[in-house]
């Protein structure tokens, strides 16, 4: 093997090096960023994916796309599953009204009755998309949203268009004459109906090209490509030398109530297309995601209620008594100000670690348990601080 042979060989398996008479192809300039570096479970997460294309050719961004775990969403997809279940809604309403066989009273007692129908299962959806309910796995089967563990970022034009619409129908492909030509491209799909006896349909995929011999009734799936007749949407955006293209994730957190601080590295790929050629870059980006201060607030005052029923001098409780509500009220409040306190304070070392709903539950449990106690302890420490410091 020549020299020429090993350098051409080392580009297409390394991507390192080519031959003297050709481009040196190295990465895309991509850049991740977030608005909110630490950001609280409940709160859409924005990454920021800036593609910039480096090369003196344009380069076409098939796609850019990040796993995530199962205790995050993607909102885009669950946006686009929503648009797909309102379609084929409307399109099931649509299809009673030209119904021929129903007239009258009829179409409109079966139109009412899917339409309550929709309603109900809104209502069901509402309802086990609260937090205590998310408790329970079970109730993730009667869900109606994606459960994707890839989540595709989207450009500002495409997040409004229909192509970026992942779940909605395949685009669909009706070839009539006796023959014709499709180009095929590895990224999104279409299904290609023969309506001929006979049909001589050129693949090309881009690397390379077959004759089949279809005939009526067949229905194979192809590709699309950028420079087909038949589909008008085009796969992928293209970018010259120089330019410069925007990605944006929009990530959530399944639930925000129990939830416990995290750290996340996501690992983003972007695949795109150059020299006839399919590539993939990658870059890693972390968040913090913690829990939010509302969490401990709601441990803070169920702990808290719970310690003042407990607590040794609560032998007789008179729910009745108003003298009893007013303490439960004094013991919430307290619990309060110390979460905020130790959420404020975060470089004195504290008595109890407030980051999350169990952390909050067990200091309202002190406060409702201890009484003036646990109060007096925390402020006679920080006289003591204070003392010491003179």
């Amino acid at each position: 093997m020549n020299n020429k042979e090993q350098e051409s060989k080392c580009f297409y398996e390394k991507k390192v090096e080519k031959t003297k008479d050709s481009d040196i192809r190295g990465s895309l300039k991509l850049e991740a960023s977030t608005s909110k570096p630490v950001t609280s479970a409940g709160e859409e997460i924005s990454i920021y994916v800036v593609i910039r294309n480096p090369f003196a050719v344009p380069v076409r961004i098939l796609s850019t796309e990040t796993h995530i775990p199962v205790d995050i969403n993607d909102q885009l997809a669950k946006k686009r599953y929503r648009k797909k279940i309102e379609k084929s809604r409307s399109e099931l309403l649509e299809e009673i009204k030209n119904k021929s066989n129903l007239i009258g009273i009829n179409k409109i007692l079966q139109l009412n009755f899917i339409q309550c129908k929709f309603y109900l299962q809104d209502i069901f959806q509402s309802f086990i998309s609260i937090e205590f309910f998310q408790i329970f796995g079970i109730f993730r089967y009667f869900k109606l949203e994606s459960d994707e563990r890839v989540a595709v970022a989207v450009s500002p034009e495409e997040e409004e268009s229909v192509g970026s619409l992942r779940y909605l129908d395949v685009p669909v492909v009706n070839m009539n004459s006796s023959e014709g030509t499709v180009n095929a491209h590895l990224t999104n799909r279409i299904q290609l109906n023969i309506n001929s006896s006979d049909l001589t349909v050129n693949l090309t995929t881009g690397d390379t090209e077959k004759n089949n011999l279809l005939k009526q009734g067949d229905n194979p799936s192809v590709n699309e490509n950028e420079n087909s007749v038949e589909v008008s949407e085009k796969s992928g955006i293209k970018l010259y030398p120089g330019d410069s293209l925007v990605k944006h994730f929009v990530l959530k957190t399944r639930i925000w109530l129990f939830f416990s601080p995290v750290s996340h590295t996501f690992q983003i790929q972007v695949r795109y297309r150059i020299d006839e050629r399919d590539h993939i870059d990658t870059i890693p980006f972390s968040v913090d995601i913690r829990s939010p201060m509302r969490s401990s607030i709601v441990g803070a005052i169920i702990g808290s209620i719970l310690g003042f029923i407990v607590s040794d001098n609560k032998n007789s409780i008179d729910f009745s008594s108003r003298s009893f509500w007013l303490s439960i009220c004094r013991t919430i409040i307290f619990a309060l100000i110390i979460i905020v306190a130790f959420a404020r304070k975060s470089n004195v070392q504290q008595v109890v670690s407030v980051e999350d709903f169990w952390g909050g539950l067990f200091t309202g449990f002190l406060v409702g348990y201890s009484g003036d106690t646990f109060i007096k302890s925390i402020l006679g420490a920080g006289n003591g601080e204070s003392s010491g410091n003179k």
